[in-house]
């Protein structure tokens, strides 16, 4: 049985697939199986995956109809023998040493889980280090208080630069939920961490994640604040179940989801060519929300422009919210105009 179980969701991904394969195979550690799982592909992603298992007996392949990542993952899961399991993304790479790392790490110190930086890669191949200082957790409470920091920099919302233990997903029946495709990693984050004591945090950025426009994070999400609305009213949740929302990051958390949920949909909305009667209700619904209501209460703006805007959404000046949005894209426009 291996030590660590590799998860690859394979979603029509020829492009970049057999240099990410290639990245697992190579690296400075041995003691894993590979699974990739075919997602219903349309290209050469399936031969792909069929080529790398008929040349590597690590590797398994699971091929089903097109079900998402999060099926594509939890098929990935109930498959796994390993006591570890990693994922990655199969248009990303990974550091040569960072299973070898985070395997180490965890089982020198019986860890839940541990978290490791990440260089994020843009279209023009340039790389930026998203990561937190090194720093052992005794506590999910311990925890806790870093948590708005690591949802900040994105470092807790993915499970690609993570190791988790297979014992607690499968005893505690976590996966990831099919009803999302944004966001559902966060979801499945904040279950495992309800079962999680020691974490660990690594500075050094170990995985590569490349961004691809083609990708499923770069789709168009109509419902954007439904969907976002669901999932980080479960990290609000996970954070009032251990007793600690309040003080400041109870102000964090509101900051958080009023400048990343809030203010995206209503800026989109105020921009959308449709009659200003229809804008108006679709703001005025976002602002009844209650979680709304307490982020205007409790949050504050990254900016002076927004500390104007949260301004208006408090007093409910939505006529104004639309016309300053619009003033400000034809700035905007004719600033790149010349």
């Amino acid at each position: 049985m291996p030590l660590l179980s590799i998860i690859v969701p394979v979603y029509n991904s020829e492009k970049y697939l057999e240099s990410t394969i290639n990245s697992i195979l190579n690296q400075n550690f041995s003691d894993f199986e590979l699974i990739l799982v075919n997602d219903g592909s349309s290209d050469n992603s399936a031969k792909i995956c069929e080529t790398f298992k008929n040349t590597n007996a690590k590797i398994k392949v699971i091929n089903q109809e097109n079900l998402g990542v999060s099926e594509a993952r939890n098929a990935g899961i109930k498959a796994a023998s390993g006591q570890y399991i990693q994922f990655v993304d199969s248009d990303d790479f990974i550091h040569p040493d960072m299973s070898k790392t985070l395997i180490n790490c965890i089982k020198s110190h019986k860890a839940d889980i541990v978290i490791c930086g990440y260089l994020k890669f843009d279209q023009n191949n340039q790389s930026k280090v998203i990561s937190m200082p090194d720093k052992i957790y005794t506590s999910i409470k311990d925890f806790a208080n870093d948590i708005m920091l690591f949802s900040k920099t994105w470092l807790l919302n993915t499970p690609t630069n993570k190791i988790y233990c297979t014992k607690i997903i499968k005893d505690n029946n976590i996966y990831f939920d099919k009803n999302f495709n944004l966001g559902e990693d966060l979801l499945f984050n904040c279950e495992y961490l309800k079962h999680s004591n020691l974490i660990i945090n690594l500075k050094e950025p170990l995985y590569n994640y490349v961004c691809n426009i083609n990708s499923l994070t770069h789709e168009k999400h109509q419902n954007f604040y439904e969907n976002q609305k669901i999932i980080y009213t479960q990290l609000r949740n996970l954070i009032v179940y251990l007793d600690m929302f309040n003080g400041s990051l109870k102000k964090d958390f509101y900051t958080f989801y009023l400048n990343t949920v809030v203010i995206y949909p209503i800026e989109k909305i105020s921009l959308e060519n449709i009659h200003v009667n229809k804008k108006i209700y679709q703001i005025r619904k976002i602002l009844k929300e209650s979680i709304t209501e307490e982020s205007l209460k409790y949050g504050t703006a990254d900016s002076l422009f927004y500390n104007l805007i949260f301004f208006f959404l408090k007093h409910k000046y939505i006529r104004t919210t639309i016309f300053v949005f619009n003033i400000k894209k034809l700035i905007l426009k004719s600033i790149h105009r010349k």
